[in-house]
C-alpha cells in the first residue's frame, strides 16, 4: 500500500503501537484525617489548648502578684519572716492611733486647754510620724518579735487583764491643771557657774517674802510681775497653761506640788533641782475622763479589734521588760572589798640580753654640752674640779637617763659606784668625765684614748704598730700631731702647712 505523494508507506502495526493508550491506575480514596469533621475537631482542640495556656499564664500572674503584695518578706527576725500583710495591718493600727491623737488635739484646743502654739507643736509631731509610718510600723514589729522571745527568759508574762488595763489607759484622757508660776533664781556673779551660799540665801529670803505677800492678800498678778525672774512668763503673771502630771517641760518637784495643790492656793516655796526657787498655783482642774466609744471608733474605722489587742499586748510586754530591766539595774547589789597588785609589762622593744644602766654625771662648770663640744679649754680648772667630786660640785643628772645597752663581745660593764669609777678614771689618766646624757665625753688626748680603748683588739694592734720606730702614719703625722690637728679643726683653726 502506497501512501500519499512524498511519504513513504507506513506499517499499520507500528502506528497502532505508537498511539496505544496507557492503562489507568485506580486511585485509593482520600484518608480519613482529611475529611471535614476531623479537621474541625483538631481546630477545636487547638483552640482549647490555647485558652487553657492563657488561663494558666493569667493564674500564674495573679499568684505572683498576690505573693508580692501580701506574702513577700519585708524583714526577718530569728529566721521568722515578716510579711507585707503584717506590715500593712500594723501600719493601719499606727495610722489610727495618729488619727486619734489629732482628734484629741483638736478637742483640747477647742476647750482652751491648749494654746494655739502648743496645738501646732503637737500637730507637727503627729505629722512627722505620719510621714514615717511604714518605718515606724516595721520597727515596732521587729521589736515585738524580739521582746516576745525575750519575755519568758526574763519572767515576764502578759495576761488578758493587762491588755484590758492598757486599753483603758489609752481610752482615758489624763487629768490636766491650769498652772501658774513665780520663779526666783539666785543672782550669779559674772563668770560664775553656781551661786554662792550668800546668793542662794538672798534668793530664799526673796521667795519667802513673796509667799508672805500672797498669803497676806496681795494679788498673784502683782507679785508675779514684780518678783518672778522668769522673763518668759513674768509678763503673763506666770501663766504656764495646762499641764499634765508627766509634762517634761516643768521641774519635777514643782510639777509634783502642783498636782497636790488646792485650787487658788499658793504652794510653799519649792526648791528645784536646778537651784531655782518656785511658787505655784492652780486655777482650774480638768479631771481624767474615759472615752466609752474608744473601741467603737476602732470598728467604725475598720480596725480589727483582735489585731489591735495583739499590738497592745506587744506594748505591755515592752513596758514590763523596761520596768524589770531598770529595776534590776538600779537595785543594790553585793559589794566586795578588792585589792590589786599591779605588775607593769616590760618594754617589748628591750632585748632579753639588755642591761639597764644608770650613771652619775660630773661635768666641768656643770655644763655637759659645752664639755662634749670642746668649748671648755683643756687647762680650765673646772676639769680638775669635775674630776674630783670632793673639791668640785657633785650634781646628779636631773634627767638621770636610763639607757639600755646591749652587751656584746669586748663590752665593758661600768660600775655604778662613784668611788671605783673615779679610781678607774685616775688609773686611765682621764682628767674629766663630762658627757651628754646617754654617751660619755672623753679626754681627746691620744694617749688617754689609747689607754681608754685598750680593751679593743683593733686599737691594740694600731698602738703596737705606732710604737714601732720605723712606722710612719699614712698622712705623715704622728699621733700627737694628728690629735692636735683634729682639735684645731674643731676649734676653727688649721695647722700650719695642713
Amino acid at each position: 500500500m502506497s501512501g500519499p505523494a512524498g511519504f513513504a508507506p507506513c506499517d499499520r502495526t507500528s502506528i497502532l503501537m505508537t498511539f496505544r493508550a496507557k492503562p489507568v491506575v485506580k486511585r485509593s480514596p482520600r484518608p480519613s484525617f482529611e475529611n471535614r469533621d476531623r479537621r474541625n475537631f483538631l481546630l477545636n482542640v487547638g483552640f482549647g489548648l490555647v485558652v487553657l495556656a492563657a488561663v494558666a499564664i493569667l493564674a500564674i500572674a495573679v499568684a505572683v502578684t498576690y505573693y508580692n503584695d501580701h506574702l513577700v518578706s519585708v524583714a526577718q527576725v530569728d529566721g521568722q519572716a515578716i510579711s507585707k500583710d503584717e506590715l500593712r495591718e500594723r501600719s493601719l493600727v499606727e495610722t489610727w492611733r495618729l488619727d486619734e491623737a489629732d482628734r484629741r488635739i483638736r478637742t483640747q484646743t477647742v476647750a482652751s486647754r491648749l494654746t494655739q502654739a502648743q496645738a501646732d507643736a503637737q500637730a507637727q509631731i503627729v505629722s512627722q510620724q505620719r510621714q514615717q509610718i511604714v518605718a515606724i510600723a516595721l520597727e515596732r514589729l521587729i521589736d515585738d518579735r524580739i521582746q516576745t522571745k525575750l519575755a519568758p527568759a526574763e519572767g515576764v508574762a502578759v495576761a488578758d487583764a493587762d491588755i484590758d488595763a492598757r486599753l483603758l489607759k489609752e481610752a482615758t484622757t489624763p487629768e490636766v491643771r491650769h498652772a501658774w508660776l513665780i520663779e526666783v533664781a539666785p543672782e550669779l556673779t559674772s563668770g560664775a557657774v553656781e551661786p554662792t551660799p550668800a546668793q542662794t540665801a538672798a534668793a530664799k529670803t526673796k521667795a519667802d517674802a513673796a509667799l508672805r505677800d500672797l498669803q497676806g492678800g496681795t494679788s498673784w498678778e502683782d507679785v508675779a510681775r514684780t518678783v518672778s525672774t522668769d522673763t518668759s512668763t513674768a509678763a503673763q503673771a506666770g501663766d504656764l497653761g495646762w499641764l499634765q502630771a508627766d509634762d517634761s517641760r516643768a521641774d519635777e518637784a514643782y510639777l509634783g506640788a502642783i498636782f497636790k495643790a488646792a485650787l487658788n492656793e499658793p504652794t510653799a516655796v519649792i526648791p528645784g533641782a536646778d537651784g531655782i526657787l518656785r511658787i505655784g498655783r492652780v486655777t482650774e482642774i480638768s479631771p481624767e475622763a474615759v472615752d466609752d466609744a474608744y473601741q467603737a471608733k476602732l470598728k467604725n474605722d475598720d480596725v480589727d479589734l483582735v489585731q489591735y489587742r495583739a499590738v497592745v499586748r506587744g506594748d505591755v510586754i515592752r513596758q514590763q521588760l523596761e520596768d524589770k530591766i531598770v529595776a534590776d539595774a538600779t537595785k543594790p547589789g553585793p559589794q566586795r572589798q578588792v585589792q590589786e597588785i599591779l605588775i607593769r609589762a616590760g618594754d617589748p622593744n628591750v632585748p632579753p640580753e639588755g642591761v639597764k644602766v644608770r650613771h652619775i654625771l660630773y661635768s666641768p662648770k656643770d655644763d655637759p654640752e659645752a664639755a662634749s663640744n670642746g668649748d671648755i679649754p683643756a687647762d680650765d680648772p673646772s676639769w680638775m674640779a669635775a674630776g674630783d667630786p670632793g673639791h668640785g660640785s657633785l650634781r646628779e643628772d636631773q634627767g638621770r637617763s636610763v639607757a639600755v645597752r646591749q652587751r656584746g663581745p669586748g663590752a665593758e660593764r661600768r660600775d655604778e659606784r662613784p668611788g671605783r669609777d673615779r679610781q678607774r678614771r685616775q688609773a686611765a689618766g682621764l682628767r674629766h668625765d663630762g658627757q651628754r646624757p646617754g654617751r660619755r665625753v672623753q679626754d681627746r688626748r691620744p694617749e688617754a684614748r689609747s689607754q681608754r680603748r685598750r680593751g679593743d683588739p683593733a686599737v691594740q694592734d694600731r698602738l703596737r704598730l705606732a710604737r714601732r720606730p720605723d712606722h710612719v702614719p699614712p698622712h705623715g703625722r704622728g699621733p700627737s700631731e694628728e690629735a692636735e690637728g683634729r682639735r684645731g679643726r674643731r676649734r676653727g683653726l688649721r695647722r700650719p702647712g695642713a
